[in-house]
């Protein structure tokens, strides 16, 4: 899963779009209501369940072209499902692909047409917040990872991003808060150790700022 990336020493910003998980989620099917005629509902729990496995094959067919950078090919296959059909995480890929495509008025709209679908599904909350965060609409970002975290409290990347919108409006405690849980969460990421470099030297605990950079070369050094 990408994520945003500050690099505050270096005063270096990247902003990435994230990546929908690559396994599906459906939704389980609910026992049909026993009609007065039992032939006729085992043939229609038959058709449903077909429509439900049609409905998912298309899902994971539109996630394979998508992860094989095929966007359009992707997009045309989600946009053959019908809107009442799609899956919360069906709409998270066409925000996706909004996203990647530079269109982030329609990669909103997918993103809240999946908390619709999902109320708790973290992710679309957390992509939202990233395009409020590179828009520079960081209090409506802080917001969305909120959310996120709300409904996934181990979300690393959600730490993390939020620790980035504090550091943005100038809260480095708050911001120092959140890039300890996230390395908490997310160990291996070695910006998150940087980003606490700088914050503890702004804080003037040198201790710990060198501390955390012989961490974040440590793990730099992995990368390599």
């Amino acid at each position: 899963m990408k994520k945003y990336i500050i690099l505050f020493l270096t005063g270096l910003f990247l902003v990435n779009t994230v990546q929908a998980q690559e396994n599906i989620i459906t939704n389980k099917l609910r026992n049909s209501l026993f009609n007065k005629n039992q032939s006729q509902t085992k043939i229609n729990t038959n058709s449903e369940n077909n429509q439900n496995s049609e409905q998912e094959n298309l899902s994971a067919d539109a996630m394979i072209l998508y992860n094989a950078n095929d966007i359009e090919g992707a997009l045309q296959i989600l946009l053959s499902i019908t809107e009442e059909n799609r899956t919360a995480l069906d709409w998270l890929l066409l925000g996706n692909i909004y996203q990647d495509k530079k269109d982030n008025a329609n990669a909103v709209l997918m993103y809240q047409k999946a908390i619709i679908k999902d109320i708790k599904f973290y992710r679309a909350y957390y992509n939202l917040g990233n395009i409020y965060l590179e828009d520079e609409n960081t209090q409506e970002a802080i917001k969305l990872y909120k959310s996120a975290l709300k409904y996934k409290p181990d979300f690393g990347y959600g730490y993390y991003n939020i620790g980035c919108a504090y550091v943005k409006i100038g809260n480095l405690k708050k911001a120092k808060s959140a890039f300890l849980k996230a390395a908490e969460y997310k160990k291996e990421m070695p910006e998150t150790y940087y980003n606490l470099v700088f914050i503890y030297k702004k804080l003037g605990d040198t201790k710990k700022a060198e501390e955390y950079l012989k961490i974040y070369n440590e793990l730099a050094e992995r990368k390599l």
